[in-house]
């Protein structure tokens, strides 16, 4: 007995497999989307902060502590995005960390999820010496 296959079988898994493909794609386009953006507003929340922690400096003649960053009511004077946008991923999942260890010199460290500019993907530092290059 011989098997006849229907060309409307054929056609069905045609189909099929290309609604695979398409949303296998579709898929992994949304989620590299989603790791780039989550780069981009780590780097633009950095350029933020590097700024604000400037005009601090100017206004007060030193950095402030890490209580001070951490208050809203004190950082909102030098930046409208306090507190900042915690996007947690598995790459990053602490994306921003602040620490001073006296009042004229911090480390600002923050997290890329994916590749961005001349960022690579990961962890990143900053200090008071790199203000100017933001």
């Amino acid at each position: 007995m011989e098997i006849e296959i229907q060309p409307s079988h054929v056609r069905l898994a045609v189909l099929v497999l290309v609604l695979v493909l398409f949303i296998t794609a579709c898929s992994y386009g949304f989620l590299a989307g989603r790791a780039l953006a989550r780069s981009e507003l780590a780097v633009d929340q950095t350029r933020s902060v590097m700024q604000a922690l400037n005009y601090f400096y100017s206004d007060q003649d030193r950095y402030p502590g890490e209580t001070e960053f951490a208050d809203p009511g004190v950082m909102r004077t030098y930046i409208s995005a306090m507190p900042l946008t915690q996007v947690l991923s598995k790459e990053c999942p602490k994306p921003f960390a602040y620490e001073t260890f006296d009042r004229k010199s911090f480390t600002f460290t923050f997290c890329v999820s994916r590749a961005f500019d001349e960022w690579s993907a990961g962890r990143h530092s900053t200090t008071e010496k790199d203000i100017a290059t933001w």
